[in-house]
């Protein structure tokens, strides 16, 4: 009897046991999901709290750069711009101004040799000639023997020029240019045109004098070159 009884009573314990056991693993499974969802909340949280700041300072930059532009300073800006394009276009124009003018008066200045013109008087070739171009175009030095004329292509007037006063640089000239030519040669029957690539200048020396003719090349666009 006696054996019987403790029998029971163990086997009893250990079913107790037994149970005790399985409820805590079942309870151990029942809640692991719930830890590993907590610790991805909190790994979640604190890569928020990790960008938080980079997102709150680039939101603190756009707030500066948008109030430092107000709409009210455009007509300042827009009107410092039209100002600084108004001087660049007049420092243009006054470069542009200035290589088309003659040297100044009282200074020194290179003559270049005009390539490819062609010069006759009497309707022949000189055996000594030369002609010569400055910056500004429609005025040409030209040498005759030893005689040197200043022609105004565009007022269509000649000036004697003294030699003294010109000297010889190798193909070029230097010449002082005076403030107004003196000594005009009376001319007549003056003739400027076109002749296919050239500009042709005729005239002659007084009412009944000798003929001058001088050929000069054009720009591709038919303009003058010099």
């Amino acid at each position: 009897m006696l054996n019987n009884l403790w029998q029971a009573i163990w086997h009893g314990k250990q079913g107790r046991t037994q149970t005790r056991n399985q409820e805590a693993q079942e309870k151990a499974r029942a809640e692991a999901p719930r830890d590993s969802s907590s610790g991805a909340r909190r790994q979640q949280t604190a890569r928020t709290e990790a960008l938080t700041p980079g997102l709150a300072a680039k939101a603190a930059g756009l707030r500066i750069m948008t109030n430092s532009f107000s709409p009210r300073l455009l007509p300042k800006i827009l009107n410092k711009t039209f100002r600084l394009a108004t001087a660049l276009l007049l420092l243009v124009i006054c470069a542009l101004a200035t290589l088309g003018q003659a040297p100044p008066s009282g200074t020194k200045a290179v003559w270049k040799s005009v390539p490819f013109a062609i010069l006759r008087y009497n309707d022949e070739a000189p055996k000594s000639w030369g002609m010569y171009h400055t910056e500004k175009r429609g005025l040409l030095l030209v040498r005759l023997w030893k005689r040197y004329l200043l022609i105004n292509l565009n007022e269509q007037e000649v000036f004697d020029i003294d030699p003294l006063t010109v000297k010889l640089i190798g193909e070029n000239v230097e010449w002082t240019v005076p403030d107004s030519p003196e000594n005009p040669v009376e001319i007549s029957e003056w003739k400027q045109r076109d002749v296919g690539g050239v500009e042709r200048i005729r005239f002659r020396f007084g009412k009944d004098g000798h003929f001058f003719e001088m050929q000069i090349p054009l720009r591709p666009d038919g303009k003058p070159l010099y």
